[in-house]
C-alpha cells in the first residue's frame, strides 16, 4: 500500500542498567565500553570506533537508510565488512546521483551523514523539519514520479515571489492599501526609520514625509495607524506612540503611548492594540477594554474574518522571537495554544478563517510559512533559505512578506585603544564581560547552534572561543573574581561553570516563572535576579547559591531591564516602568530618581568608588556613554560608540563596561530586508 515501515532501529540502552538497578540476568548482556556491536553497514563512525553514542548516531543510521531507499545504493557498502567500516570512517559519500534527483534532500543527507556528530542534526525533529522543507520546495520530477496521485488531483503551480523593494533596508512593517499600493516603514542606510509608499510593478518608493515613525495598519477608509518614535527596547520588543493620520498626508494625531502594535477594527473606527501598562502586556479593543493580559510579551494581534476570534503570539522570554500561537475569543476564553515555535515573525488569518498562517520555525534550519488549524494541526505552506516575515494579505490572497538576512555581532574595546570584533557565529548575543575586561561571554542563539542557546567564552583579543555549555547568559553572569559563569538552563536551574579547571555545579531555582537578567553579589554567594513569579510583574530577587533554592524579593515595585549592582552590593541602578533611572536601596527596597539622569537613560556600570554611574541613551547606529556624578548631578561624556557600517543596523544593545572601567563592549543587530509579493498559496 505504499507505506514505509521501520522494523528495527538498532540498539537500545537498558535504563535500569544505567541507573545501577539491573539484575544478573540482564547485566551479563550489557554492551561494554569499546565493544563494537551493531549491524555494521548502518553504523555511525563513533559506533564503529566503539565510542559513546547518542541520538546523533541514530540520525547517521537513518541517513544511510534514507539514502539507500532513494538511490537503491548503499552509500558505504564494500566487498567486506572491514572495508565497509573503513569507508564509514574515512570515505566521503558520492551525492551526485541524489543531487540530480533532489538537491534539497541531498543537502539534508549531507548534514545527517557528517562524520563528526557535532556537525549533524542534533535531533531527529530538526531532521524531519528540514526534510519536510526540502520536499515542499523540491521540483525534481524524478522524485515526484514515485508519489501516488489521487484521481482527479491537479498539479498546482508552485508559489512565486515577486520583488517589490530594491534597496536593502531595515524593514519594519508593511501593509497593503486598497488602491493596490504598499505602505511600509523602513530605515535605509544610517537614516532614521521613515514611512514609504510603492506601487508594484514600479520599482520606485517615495517617502510620505514622516520620519522616526512606522506604519502599523491602514483602515478601510484609507486612514493610517502609525507608531511615532517606534524603537527597539530590548531584543525584538518595540514601543512607540500610537497616532492616526490620512494616507494622503497631513499631521498625525496622537492617540496612546507605549503601544507596541495596533490594527484597525473591521469598521475602521477603533483599534485592536497591544500596549505595556504597569509591567503587564495588555490586548485591548477598544482602547481601555482589556481582552487579555500577560506579564510576558505578546505580539502580532489579528482578528478572524468573522470577528469572533483573536490570534496572537505569547513569548515566554521577553524580547525573544520564540513564542506560542494563542487564539482566544472576545471573552478571553482560550481556544488554541500551540507548542513553542523557536522563531516567529508575523501571523494572519486564512481567507476562510479556519486557519492561522504563521511565519515560524521550530528547527532553526530554515524559515517557513505554516498553516495552523483551530485544532492545532500544522501544514507547511512554503519554506525559504532566508528569514521570512509575514506582513499582510490582499483580498485576492497575495501575501506581503519580507525576506531578511539577519545577524548579531559583538565588539569589545579599551578606552584609548582599538576595537576587536569578537562575533562568533550568526547570532552572538553579548552575554557578559569579565570584571577585568579580559574576556566576553557570548550566547549563540540561532542557526549555527540549531536554536539551542549555547554559551561561549572568548578572549578580548579575538582568540578562538571556548564552548562553555548550553543555556542562557544575560547581564553580568561572571563572578566578581572572574572564575565562574552563571548559565541559566531551561529557566529553572543555574549552572555555575568554571572559567578554568573545575567541575560545574547546578543550583535549582524553581520559585520564579521567568528570569531575565542576573548579577553576582560581591561576595559571590548569591545572585541578584530580575524576574517574576507566575503572572506577576518583574522585580528584583536575591537567590542564594547554597543549593537551598531560597529566593527573596528585594523590591515591591516593578522594574525593567537592565539593572546594575553597585560594587559594594548595597544599591541597584535600574529603570522603572515610567522609563526613569532609579537607585534602589537593597536594604529598604526604596527607589529614588538618580540625580543627573534623564528619561531614557540606561545604566551600564558603577564607578569604582560607587559615586558615579555610566549611562547611555539607546540608539540605532551610535550611542554616547556619559558618566553621571550621583552626588552633584554633573554629567560628562565618557565615550561614543559608532558602528563602522551603519547599513541595516537595528540597534546597539547591550552596552557593558568592565568593573575596572577600562574596557567596554557592545552588541548590535543587522537586518537587510526586501519586500516580496508571494502568490500561489492556498
Amino acid at each position: 500500500d505504499g507505506r514505509a515501515k521501520v522494523l528495527d532501529f538498532g540498539l537500545a540502552k537498558f535504563k535500569a542498567l544505567l541507573d545501577g538497578a539491573a539484575d544478573d540476568a540482564t547485566a551479563h548482556r550489557r554492551t561494554d565500553p569499546g565493544a563494537v556491536i551493531g549491524t555494521y553497514p548502518y553504523m555511525s563512525p563513533e559506533q564503529v570506533r566503539g565510542d559513546n553514542v547518542d541520538q546523533r548516531s541514530d540520525i547517521f543510521s537513518f541517513g544511510v537508510v534514507l539514502f539507500e531507499m532513494i538511490t537503491a545504493r548503499h552509500p558505504f557498502r564494500r566487498e567486506t565488512a572491514v572495508e565497509t567500516m573503513n569507508a564509514i570512517l574515512k570515505e566521503d559519500v558520492a551525492f551526485e546521483e541524489l543531487e540530480q534527483r533532489s538537491a534539497g534532500v541531498a543537502r539534508v543527507l549531507r548534514h545527517a551523514l557528517a562524520k563528526n556528530p557535532a556537525h549533524r542534526f542534533q535531533s531527529i525533529g530538526d531532521l524531519a523539519y528540514a526534510l519536510e522543507a526540502a520536499g515542499a520546495t523540491d521540483s525534481s520530477p524524478s522524485l515526484k514520479r514515485t508519489r501516488k496521485v489521487r484521481r482527479n488531483e491537479s498539479a498546482a503551480a508552485p508559489p512565486s515571489f515577486e520583488q517589490v523593494t530594491f534597496r536593502p533596508a531595515v524593514m519594519m512593517t508593511a501593509r497593503f492599501a486598497d488602491d493596490g499600493s504598499i505602505v511600509y516603514g523602513a530605515a535605509i542606510g544610517g537614516r532614521p526609520t521613515a514611512i514609504f509608499t510603492t506601487h508594484p510593478p514600479a520599482p520606485e518608493s517615495r517617502p510620505i514625509g514622516l520620519e522616526n515613525a512606522d506604519v502599523l495598519d491602514i483602515s478601510p477608509t484609507g486612514e493610517l495607524a502609525v507608531s511615532l518614535g517606534r524603537r527597539y527596547i530590548g531584543g525584538y520588543a518595540t514601543t512607540g506612540t500610537l497616532a492616526r493620520m490620512p494616507l494622503t498626508g497631513g499631521s498625525p494625531r496622537e492617540v496612546c503611548e507605549d503601544v507596541s502594535e495596533a490594527r484597525w477594527t473591521a469598521d475602521g473606527r477603533a483599534f485592536l492594540m497591544i500596549r505595556r501598562y504597569e509591567q503587564m502586556y495588555r490586548l485591548e479593543s477598544p482602547i481601555g477594554t482589556v481582552l487579555y493580559r500577560s506579564p510576558t510579551w505578546i505580539t502580532s494581534p489579528a482578528v478572524s474574518p468573522k470577528g469572533d476570534l483573536i490570534a496572537f503570539f505569547e513569548h515566554p522570554v521577553w524580547g525573544d522571537t520564540g513564542a506560542q500561537l494563542v487564539v482566544i475569543d472576545r471573552s478571553g476564553t482560550e481556544h488554541l495554544r500551540s507548542p513553542l515555535w523557536h522563531v516567529t515573525h508575523g501571523l494572519l488569518w486564512s481567507v476562510r478563517g479556519d486557519e492561522v498562517w504563521v511565519a515560524a520555525t521550530r528547527s532553526q534550519a530554515f524559515a517557513a510559512l505554516w498553516a495552523v488549524s483551530l485544532k492545532g494541526k500544522e501544514r507547511l505552506l512554503v519554506s525559504s533559505p532566508r528569514g521570512l516575515i509575514l506582513h499582510d494579505r490582499s483580498d485576492d490572497g497575495t501575501l506581503l512578506v519580507s525576506a531578511e538576512s539577519l545577524n548579531r555581532s559583538a565588539v569589545v574595546g579599551r578606552i584609548g585603544g582599538e576595537e576587536q570584533d569578537v562575533t562568533l557565529f550568526d547570532w552572538s548575543w553579548l552575554g557578559g564581560l569579565a570584571p577585568d575586561g579580559s574576556f566576553v561571554v557570548l550566547e549563540e542563539q540561532a542557526a549555527a547552534v540549531r536554536g539551542r542557546n549555547t554559551v561561549y567564552l572568548r578572549r578580548s583579543d579575538g582568540s578562538p572561543a571556548v564552548r562553555i555549555g548550553e543555556g542562557r547568559a544575560r547581564g553580568s553572569p561572571v563572578s566578581p573574581d572572574g572564575r565562574l559563569i552563571a548559565i541559566l538552563i531551561d529557566n529553572t536551574t543555574f549552572e555555575l561553570q568554571p572559567v578554568g579547571v573545575g567541575e560545574p555545579r547546578s543550583v535549582p531555582c524553581e520559585a520564579l516563572a521567568d528570569i531575565l537578567w542576573w548579577q553576582f553579589r560581591p561576595d559571590g554567594l548569591a545572585l541578584i535576579i530580575l524576574g517574576n513569579e507566575f503572572r506577576q510583574p518583574r522585580r528584583l530577587y536575591e537567590f542564594t547559591l547554597d543549593g537551598s533554592g531560597s529566593v527573596r524579593a528585594l523590591t515591591a515595585s516593578p522594574i525593567n531591564w537592565p539593572f546594575v549592582l553597585s560594587h559594594d552590593g548595597l544599591m541597584v541602578a535600574a529603570v522603572d516602568p515610567s522609563d526613569r533611572l532609579v537607585l534602589i536601596d537593597l536594604g529598604t527596597g526604596e527607589a529614588n530618581p538618580a540625580p543627573g539622569c534623564q528619561a531614557g537613560d540606561v545604566p551600564i556600570q558603577w564607578s569604582d568608588d560607587n559615586e558615579s554611574l555610566f549611562v547611555y541613551q539607546r540608539g540605532r547606529v551610535s550611542v554616547a556613554i556619559d558618566r553621571v556624578n550621583l552626588t552633584t548631578g554633573e554629567r560628562r561624556q565618557w565615550h561614543v560608540i559608532h558602528v563602522a557600517d551603519p547599513a541595516g543596523v537595528l540597534d546597539i544593545m547591550p552596552v557593558l563596561i568592565s568593573a575596572d572601567g577600562a574596557t567596554y563592549a557592545y552588541g548590535y543587530r543587522r537586518s537587510l530586508s526586501d519586500l516580496f509579493l508571494l502568490r500561489g498559496l492556498a
